[in-house]
């Protein structure tokens, strides 16, 4: 004959959750009946019917649970020395500490019997990540300000993970909010018509933060630089997308024509 018994033990509340086999309130500030707020959970640990840990929960949602707004996790630390001491058994693949001597987290990810520590080296998925845009058909400028369009959809090349940089239309990017981002672009090949100059700006919303000074061949002009690239870095620590454009105006004279030979390029690098 055999007899099961099902019981809950409770140490210092009344009231052990529902769903534990133990249930320890170590701040003895749980209700005598119904189930503590999360306020009184921050010092409870339980041991659920499924043998799940929850510490700062009642309610563990996997095999440990620890929940906390005011202390971290701080896995076992140790030195090489003390981590290549670590008898056969207790080193399985997955094994995780922290490398005092190299400031690492280190895995295991080798076997218990030849353990392979590997750092597990914390980067930014998008640092140095580019995306390359160009013209992709003639467009005229005159006297009046104008957006250049550039082939937004369909980039020459990027390797930047999606929701970063954003189409808004075809002569502006989005760049969403807590990166810094270098802006570099090349004017191309542009033909004029007269021997009048062009000025070309790269804005961030409404301002302007560089220039390109465009001249004819074999023109020149005091106080005039003449260069077809602009590079500029923004640094968005908004809570918004911010816009970025090309507005190209000709200071005089005829328009000038933003021609296919050598393409004006529009790249972007995040820096972080």
């Amino acid at each position: 004959m055999s007899i099961s018994v099902f019981s809950q033990i409770g140490i210092d509340t009344q009231s052990p959750a529902p769903s534990s086999v133990l249930h320890v309130d170590g701040g003895k500030d749980n209700p005598s009946s119904g189930l503590p707020s999360s306020a009184m959970q921050s010092n409870d640990v339980v041991i659920t019917n499924e043998g799940w840990l929850g510490a700062g929960t009642i309610s563990p949602q996997g095999v440990v649970d620890l929940k906390s707004n005011s202390l971290g996790f701080i896995p076992p630390r140790m030195t090489t020395i003390q981590r290549n001491g670590i008898p056969t058994g207790n080193r399985p693949p997955g094994s995780l500490v922290y490398n005092t001597d190299t400031n690492y987290f280190q895995i295991n990810a080798g076997t218990d019997a030849v353990p392979v520590w590997k750092n597990l080296d914390i980067t930014s998925l998008t640092i140095n990540r580019t995306v390359l845009y160009q013209k992709g058909t003639v467009q005229n400028v005159g006297t009046s300000p104008t957006d250049l369009t550039f082939n937004l959809d369909a980039p020459l090349f990027n390797n930047i993970p999606n929701g970063y940089i954003t189409k808004i239309n075809s002569t502006t990017l989005g760049l969403a909010p807590g990166k810094t981002y270098k802006i570099d672009v090349d004017m191309g090949k542009v033909e004029f018509s007269d021997a009048n100059e062009m000025s070309c700006n790269l804005m961030e919303d409404n301002t302007v933060i560089g220039t390109a000074s465009l001249l004819p061949s074999n023109y020149s002009l005091n106080n005039w630089n003449n260069s077809p690239i602009i590079t500029a870095y923004i640094n968005n620590n908004l809570s918004v997308v911010k816009k970025v454009s090309i507005k190209c105006t000709k200071v005089t004279g005829n328009s000038a024509s933003f021609t296919l030979d050598i393409p004006a390029k529009f790249c972007v690098t995040i820096m972080n």
